[in-house]
């Protein structure tokens, strides 16, 4: 089960958002509108492939 607490960065507006809050927004930024979850996505799969 991922935290869903933890903050990420926004690549465009470089604001902390928590990881729920994103994937609550459709995983869009609530600051700028960018679409973080494509990142997302990669970064948990890579995750889960390594353990």
């Amino acid at each position: 089960m991922p935290i869903v607490n933890t903050k990420i960065k926004c690549p465009s507006c470089k604001k902390l958002i928590q990881k729920k809050v994103i994937l609550a927004n459709e995983g869009r930024c609530i600051n700028c509108g960018y679409l973080i979850a494509k990142p997302l996505l990669n970064f948990s799969i890579k995750k889960s492939t390594q353990q």
